[in-house]
Formats: C-alpha cells, sequence, structure tokens
C-alpha cells in the first residue's frame, strides 16, 4: 500500500497511463506501402478492364494528387515547328516509361478516335468489386467485427474518391481533345463524327444563347413594368406568343435540328496536320512521335496537362480521401485478425496487378507476369520487344499494342521496320550503305544516328536539330559522322503507306550518296556551333553569313552559354556586323530564313538606314 500511495502521488495523471479502452497495432503502415508503385501505375491514366474498382494501397497518393506532380529530365523536340521544351504533362511522362520502349526504335502514333465505350469493362469491373468487398463488409458485420467494418467501408469509400478523381482526369483530357478539334484549321471531313458533334454543338450552344437572350428580355420586360406602372395589354402579349410559336414550327419545317452522334456508327479516325516528335526519356531512350499539331498547340494536354472541369469539387472529394485513409489507418488496426489478413490481401494483390497491367490496354499481360517471374528468380530473360515479329513484312511498322487515354486519344505502339536496318557492303571505292532485313534481332539498330536518317529530316529540321545538340560538333575538320549520315538518309528505301518521308527535290530526283552539296549549309562553316543566319544575295548568288542577336543564346536551346561567353559574342557580332558588304536592298532579304522574330542588321537594312540618314 506504502508503494502504491507513493507511485500515485509521484504520477497525479496515472489514469491516463492506465486508460486504454483500445489498442492499436503497427498494421496502419501497411497502407505507406507500394505509394511509388501506385503513383506510377495509376497516373498514366490507363484503364484496367478488371481493377478499376478494387481497392489499392497508397491511398494517400490519389488524396495527395501526387500522381499529377511533373517528372523532370524529359525533353521533347517538335522537329516539324522547329520548338524544344522540357515541361511534359505528369501522365505522359509516367506512361513513357511504363511502356518499356526500345533504344531508339520505338514509334508512336497518336490520332482521336470516336468515344469508346467501355461499358463491359465498368459492368466487370464492378462486380469483381461487388464480390471482394461486399465479402469483407459481410465477415465483418456477421462476427460483429465493428472496426473492421468501419475499415471496409473507409476502403470502399477510398475506392469511390479514387475512381472520381482519375475520371475527372479522363474526362479533362477528352475535353481539351475536343477543344483542340474544334480550334483546328485543318478542313474536317463531311460525314466524319467529328463533323456531325461539331455541327451538334454548335446547334447546342446557339440554343444555350437563345434562352439567355429570352430571359433577359423577361427580365427587361418586368423591370420596365415595375418602374413605369404599366402592364403591357394582354392581346400583345398573345400576338407576341403566337408569332413566337409561329416561327418555331417554321423553323423545323426548314430542317430537324442535328442529333447528338452516336460513336458506334463512326469508325474513322483524326490525325489532324501530323508531325514528327522527338521525346529523350530520362533513362536516354529516345522515342518518336507521330501526331497532329493541333494537340500541342497551348493549352495543350500534352505539356500543361489535363484542365480539371470541377477544380473546386475534386478538392473537396480528395479531402474526402485524407479522412477515410485516416479511418483506414486506425480501424485495420483495431480489427479482428481475420479480417486484418483478409484485408492486406485485397489490398496487397490488386496494387500488385496493376502495377503489372493486368487487363490496361497497353499490355499483354500474361507474357509481363512471365517476365516479371523468371526475373524475380534472376534468370537472364530477353527483352519482349526485342522479339520479332515473324508474321510481319519485313518493310513494315510492326504494330505492338495500343491503349486509350480516356475515351478519344490513342496511342498505337509500333517498332520501326526490319528492313530500316543499315549495312555497309563492298570494298576500297566501291563501299557503300543499304537497308537491308538483318540476320537476327541481335543485329537490330541502337544508334541515334540511324533513327536521325530513318526521321527523314529535311533541312531546316536538320538545322534546329543542330541548335538543340542533337547532332555532334566537328572537330579537328572531320566531318565522317556527317558523310555516313547521308549515305544512310539517302539509300533508305522507305516504306510508302507509313512513316516519314524522304522530301525529294524537283525533278523527283534524290540526292547521291555522300555528296559533300547535299550536307547541311551549316556543317562546313567553322564555328558550327554557334547560331547563324543566312541570307542570300539574289544579284552576285553568295550567302552573307549574319549572326544572330546574342538575346537568342540566351534561349533554353543554349543553356551552357555563360554569361561572359555571351559578351564576347555580343562583340564579336558587332564587329561582323560592321565587316558586312552594303548590298542594295531586294524584296524579301531582310527576312529570315528560321522565323526568328528578333530584329537584325542584315545588308539591306543597314544600307536602308545609311540613304534614310543622307535624306535627313
Amino acid at each position: 500500500m506504502a508503494e502504491q500511495t507513493v507511485t500515485s502521488s509521484w504520477a497525479p495523471w496515472e489514469a491516463v497511463y492506465q486508460w486504454a479502452p483500445f489498442k492499436i497495432d503497427a498494421l496502419g503502415l501497411v497502407t505507406l506501402l507500394g505509394a511509388e508503385e501506385i503513383n506510377a501505375a495509376v497516373g498514366r491514366l490507363v484503364r484496367s478492364a478488371y481493377l478499376e474498382y478494387l481497392p489499392m494501397l497508397g491511398a494517400f497518393v490519389i488524396a495527395g494528387d501526387r500522381f499529377t506532380e511533373k517528372a523532370a529530365g524529359f525533353n521533347l523536340y517538335n522537329i516539324t515547328q522547329g520548338i524544344h521544351t522540357t515541361d511534359l504533362a505528369a501522365w505522359l511522362t509516367r506512361w513513357m516509361l511504363s511502356q518499356n520502349f526500345e533504344v531508339t526504335r520505338s514509334y508512336v502514333v497518336w490520332t482521336v478516335t470516336p468515344p469508346k465505350s467501355r461499358r463491359n469493362e465498368i459492368i466487370t469491373s464492378f462486380i469483381i468489386s461487388f464480390v471482394f468487398n461486399g465479402f469483407l463488409i459481410a465477415m465483418t458485420v456477421l462476427s460483429r467485427d465493428w472496426y473492421g467494418f468501419a475499415n471496409a467501408l473507409a476502403m470502399v469509400v477510398s475506392v469511390v474518391v479514387r475512381t472520381y478523381v482519375l475520371g475527372q482526369q479522363r474526362a479533362a483530357v477528352d475535353a481539351m481533345i475536343d477543344e483542340a478539334i474544334s480550334h483546328s484549321t485543318k478542313t474536317i471531313e463531311e460525314g466524319s463524327y467529328e463533323a456531325r458533334r461539331l455541327e451538334w454543338k454548335d446547334w447546342k450552344d446557339q440554343r444555350k444563347q437563345e434562352r439567355k437572350s429570352a430571359t433577359r428580355n423577361r427580365k427587361t420586360n418586368v423591370n420596365t413594368v415595375a418602374a413605369t406602372g404599366k402592364n403591357p395589354s394582354i392581346q400583345s402579349n398573345f400576338s407576341a406568343d403566337h408569332s413566337d410559336e409561329a416561327k418555331e414550327p417554321a423553323a423545323k419545317g426548314e430542317g430537324s435540328p442535328p442529333m447528338r452522334p452516336n460513336p458506334r456508327h463512326f469508325s474513322n479516325v483524326w490525325k489532324g496536320d501530323e508531325v514528327k516528335v522527338l521525346i529523350i526519356q530520362t533513362d536516354s531512350k529516345a522515342v518518336t512521335f507521330s501526331m497532329p499539331k493541333e494537340l500541342l498547340k497551348p493549352p495543350s494536354v500534352f505539356i500543361e496537362g489535363p484542365n480539371l472541369l470541377h477544380p473546386q469539387r475534386y478538392v473537396l472529394v480528395r479531402s474526402i480521401g485524407w479522412a477515410v485513409f485516416a479511418v483506414h489507418i486506425v480501424a485495420i488496426g483495431m480489427a479482428d485478425l481475420a479480417s486484418q489478413m483478409y484485408t492486406v490481401a485485397l489490398l496487397v494483390l490488386p496494387t500488385i496487378l496493376l502495377v503489372l497491367k493486368l487487363g490496361c490496354d497497353d499490355s499483354r499481360w500474361k507474357p509481363t507476369i512471365h517476365e516479371w517471374m523468371k526475373s524475380s528468380f534472376g534468370r537472364p530473360t530477353p527483352s519482349r520487344t526485342n522479339e520479332a515479329d515473324e508474321n510481319a513484312m519485313s518493310d513494315g511498322f510492326v504494330k505492338k499494342r495500343e491503349c486509350w487515354i480516356g475515351s478519344r486519344l490513342r496511342a498505337e505502339i509500333y517498332e520501326w521496320p526490319a528492313s530500316y536496318e543499315f549495312k555497309e557492303v563492298g570494298e576500297g571505292k566501291d563501299k557503300k550503305w543499304i537497308s537491308r532485313v538483318p540476320e537476327s534481332e541481335k543485329d537490330r539498330s541502337k544508334k541515334r544516328q540511324d533513327l536521325y536518317a530513318w526521321l527523314a529530316l529535311a533541312p531546316d529540321e536538320e538545322e534546329s536539330m543542330d541548335k538543340w545538340d542533337l547532332f555532334p560538333h566537328i572537330r579537328e575538320d572531320d566531318k565522317s559522322w556527317w558523310y555516313t549520315y547521308k549515305k544512310k538518309k539517302n539509300c533508305l528505301t522507305r516504306n510508302p503507306h507509313m512513316g516519314p518521308q524522304l522530301i525529294r527535290a524537283a525533278d523527283g530526283s534524290k540526292a547521291a550518296d555522300g555528296d559533300i552539296d547535299d550536307l547541311h549549309r551549316g556543317y562546313n562553316k567553322p564555328g558550327r556551333t554557334s547560331t547563324f543566319n543566312f541570307v542570300d544575295d539574289p544579284a552576285t548568288g553568295h550567302k552573307h553569313t549574319v549572326p544572330r542577336r546574342p538575346s537568342v543564346m540566351d534561349s533554353s536551346a543554349f543553356p551552357a552559354i555563360s554569361d561572359h561567353e555571351a559578351a564576347n559574342a555580343n562583340s564579336e557580332n558587332s564587329c561582323n556586323a560592321e565587316s558586312q558588304p552594303e548590298v542594295p536592298p531586294e524584296d524579301g532579304l531582310t527576312g529570315s530564313g528560321d522565323g526568328d522574330a528578333s530584329p537584325r542588321i542584315t545588308p539591306a537594312t543597314k544600307q536602308s538606314t545609311s540613304n534614310a540618314k543622307k535624306e535627313n
């Protein structure tokens, strides 16, 4: 008794120490596992036909919107339009890293299709979710495990939150696709889904505007009556109403209003104005995109990412996700052992299957699981994408798979044809490059040089590649890389129905292999890494090289140029500009060949300036 008295007097809050109406174990930490895997799997916005409504690990990734955080280290080069950016949408970077692309041989075609129906997949996913989640709820109720019941309800609500959040992201992708097509300058094929959709949308907007105008007129009449105290005559109202009713049937008689098009009745796709895009991933893999340029105009779903349709509601649902995540952490630790074991299995197994892309469009999940099992036991296995498609034509693009982002944006993943591989034959002066099918898959190319030859780059596109430092610099007058590149580019027998096509000369001929004149105009000049503007003098036939202003050197294409180098370049440019010969002004001489809008000092503008000073 004496001992107890001393203890109680020393610890007046001993009741707090002994208070334990329930116990919490460390099982709640399980919910923190798998965050990176869920971030990558969910963030690519590809649906699963079976796992869409099952609970997953890392629910806080959805609640915290972490899957929308952009990744650094990617570079997008719009070769056709000469645009470079490192700002890529979060879903695009996650989607690309999950595709296991080849080093250089992957070719992706982006098109827009009529909305794809997911009805069967939704029903299948709902049935699977109802069975497994329903069993957990029934088990906890029948065993009077109320903490387990709270845990089960928290898991169900987290599934609802994830479904809404991902649904809003996919709906935003579809909305941005529709908006891009609506602002397209390219003529849309008559009778296609896009033409019918735009017709119906215009009619719907017109009707909405008419209703707003009618409502505004009624409010104006009410305000007028209240101000003047005079009511319009019943006869005038009656005649006006009947005149409106008479106009409506007349309008209907001219033609019935357009109906909303049914996507099932259309199979054509929208390609827009295709551009060549090269993306360098964080793992240095170079992936080629062929896509509509309209989808790259800001706001672009590939650059900025989806713009949410209901941002406030989106934040509210995410807040609910945080609340149920907290309940889930506490309740799973208080549940019975049977409920805990079933919960862990219900969380871990769907997470693993989603990471393996079970039921997703962009995966052949059986080979993926087989490859994963082999690699888990340490057995070397060849890459799945290295396997040649024996049934495909050697000069045809080998289609690997396709998937949809949202319901409209489709990605078709191909591999460059086997016949696009190069081999040097002959000896001595008879040496030349030819394109042919390799003897084995091990001989397939991984060189950037071959990829650049496949891209069929035009002179201005080569100039852009040079400025982006994607082409090697010339040292000690060694142009062997450029000669080899040109030979490969000109000797390649291309697929005429798909892929980049080489632009021929006016007479339909192509340059001879290794022709010096075919080399890019900037390659043979000293100081090739500088940014030049080339101006032709039609009178003499000579080219005057005019350095650009140093402000161009501060662009994102030249991030490594220091302020000291820029100052030196500025002084050199001023000296070079003063040494330029004066040339009489000609039409088109003052323009820039590369579309740069910054002002420049050319021989023509210099002569015009001096003449203006003399007149003054």
